[in-house]
């Protein structure tokens, strides 16, 4: 089929539908989106609770439990021992399709109906305050987290141990304050670094050790602020450093991608990928578009948060299966349609909760051939009769779930990290919003007189409730107060580090803060303007090399997440590396 441009019916936006994205369609058997890409994952995050968690009781055995629902869902929520049991059956809440309503009317009402577990986890121990983490051991307030030891305050931490307020990081140790970071030891304060150790304040650095405060280096040691210094005199600038010393990384030039053996392909953050095109956050993928933190992906469009296996899959969140179409948490399926929570099931659809299934449908039980006569009718049904959300936005077969159906109010989920939205406009875009629960929390003493040094704070500090400096007047789901746990008062001591200022969730949104949006510009190489010595510069930087392009403005144009306005300089890849290397 030719190019095709669409009018995106949530945010009005013209969209463009290539040749190869209605060959991945017809293949998937599903018409072409109403929704944009950027919607699109919008849409889809806001079906994802990570990081907010409530105290509450488990329905069935009473006992206390930590969930990321409230005790106000409107459906039973059961510990993870029981809901795993076999003291109830999920085919026992099975309904009848009602062709007289929308299939989303009907999937709500199945929803309202079916026990949930509280928190995502999978082999875990002494990790009670985490969720969506698998395969890790004594972890705090840890989140999407893989096969992960002793760590906290982190999100995206896979294979890490000891590792303390981190994003998006993989195999790393001892570090703090680091984000977008692989194979690193001892590092803190930095960001997109590779296999660096007992530095600090570091962008952009390979294979470094013994830095601080230098950006886009390779290879290198005993560097302050990117110059080269003797042992001796690199530890007299780290011991007298003051805050204000820094090289100004504004004024150094940036990779336009983070892109690490990956093949014709667009985004940022992408590792061993080949043809995967808007993808950011993603690892050992191919034949892809539209993907958002996943690894080992193929043949699959419109998916967030698949960190393990997935194949022909599309407009799924965490469901690591084969065949699947607009599903939340799956594991271990084939050839699904609108499920939630299920696992080792095939040939399912519009199904909540169900393991070991087959030939299933809004959770009634039929058989292969009636399952088979079925399925094609609800489809024709959902293109007949969709749904229509309070804001006006159609829904039939075809599209993900409406976000007005989420479980979750809008800013409790992913969806408000990524695209952010003040109470103001979550509800005028037709999203719920949950007003902070009041705290009987009173702070004791003020981060404003705590120590610089955690070497010189005794424990008495674990009994204190640390005042946040945002005092709960920001949009980041500030606490107002916070404890120190102990072994994060070790971690401080042995690390010389001073405590924080801010509770987890400030220091959570900072973080984020410093990354780039999931969104790509067109853009020019910012490598272009000559000087009186016919060294080539952009702003404050003049390039230490004579490049391709000698000294006419380079022609390389790429597709960047940096967009026009944001003061960064921008450099195409071969400019860049003959910056750095």
């Amino acid at each position: 089929m030719q190019q095709e441009t669409k009018q995106c019916q949530n945010c009005k936006q013209q969209f463009v539908i290539e040749p190869q994205d209605f060959a991945f369609y017809q293949k998937m058997q599903v018409p072409p989106p109403t929704f944009c890409p950027e919607c699109r994952l919008q849409r889809r995050l806001a079906w994802r609770n990570e990081r907010t968690l409530y105290a509450r009781t488990c329905d069935l055995c009473k006992k206390q439990i930590i969930g990321m629902y409230p005790a106000q869902a409107p459906f039973p929520v059961y510990c993870n021992e029981c809901w795993w049991s076999d003291k109830w059956n999920s085919l026992d809440f099975g309904k009848d399709y009602d062709f007289s309503k929308p299939f989303f009317e009907q999937f709500s009402e199945l929803a309202k109906t079916l026990p949930r577990f509280p928190l995502f986890k999978k082999q875990t121990k002494n990790s009670e305050y985490t969720n969506v983490i698998v395969e890790s051991v004594n972890c705090y307030l840890t989140f999407a987290c893989i096969k992960s030891e002793d760590c906290a305050y982190g999100k995206t931490v896979w294979e890490c141990r000891n590792v303390f307020d981190a994003l998006y990081c993989y195999k790393c140790e001892q570090c703090y304050e680091i984000i977008d970071c692989n194979g690193c030891y001892n590092l803190r304060f930095s960001r997109d670094c590779v296999n660096c150790r007992d530095s600090s304040y570091l962008l952009d650095c390979s294979n470094c050790r013994d830095c601080f405060g230098c950006v886009g280096l390779k290879n290198k040691q005993y560097c302050f602020n990117n110059e080269q210094c003797t042992k001796e005199e690199y530890e007299k600038k780290v011991a007298e450093w003051k805050k204000k010393s820094f090289t100004n990384f504004v004024n150094f030039p940036r990779r336009f991608a983070m892109l690490l053996k990956s093949a014709h392909s667009t985004g940022n953050h992408m590792t061993d990928c080949n043809d995967c095109i808007t993808c950011f956050d993603i690892k050992d993928s191919e034949d892809s578009k539209y993907i958002f933190t996943s690894a080992k992906s193929k043949d699959s469009y419109d998916c967030s948060y698949m960190g393990l296996p997935a194949e022909l899959a599309y407009e799924a969140v965490t469901s690591y299966s084969y065949n699947i179409r607009f599903s939340i948490n799956n594991f271990d399926n084939l050839t699904i349609s609108y499920c939630t929570d299920c696992y080792t099931s095939e040939n399912m659809f519009g199904c909540i909760g169900i393991s070991k299934g087959r030939y299933c449908i809004l959770n009634k039980q039929y058989s292969k051939d009636e399952y088979e006569a079925l399925v094609p009718k609800i489809i024709q049904h959902m293109k007949d009769i969709p749904y229509t959300d309070k804001a006006g936005r159609t829904y039939g077969y075809g599209e993900f779930f409406p976000v007005q159906l989420s479980p979750f109010a809008y800013n409790e989920t992913v969806a408000q990290e990524f695209f952010p939205l003040t109470r103001e406009q979550a509800l005028s875009q037709g999203h719920s919003w949950k007003e902070p629960e009041k705290r009987n929390v009173v702070a004791t003493i003020s981060s404003e007189k705590l120590a610089d040094d955690a070497t010189k704070i005794d424990d008495s500090i674990l009994k204190q409730v640390i005042a946040c400096q945002h005092e709960g007047r920001c949009n980041e789901q500030c606490t107002g107060a916070f404890r120190i746990i102990p072994p994060e008062l070790d971690f401080y001591r042995k690390m010389k580090l001073s405590l924080p200022r801010l509770c987890p969730n400030c220091r959570h949104y900072e973080r984020l803060a410093q990354r780039n949006p999931l969104k790509l510009w067109q853009r020019q190489c910012q490598c272009a303007r000559k000087t009186d010595n016919k060294q080539l510069t952009t702003n404050n930087y003049r390039n230490t090399t004579t490049h391709f392009h000698t000294d006419k403005p380079c022609p390389n144009t790429f597709e960047t997440s940096y967009s026009p306005e944001r003061p960064e300089i921008v450099y195409c890849e071969h400019c860049y590396l003959s910056e750095v290397v």
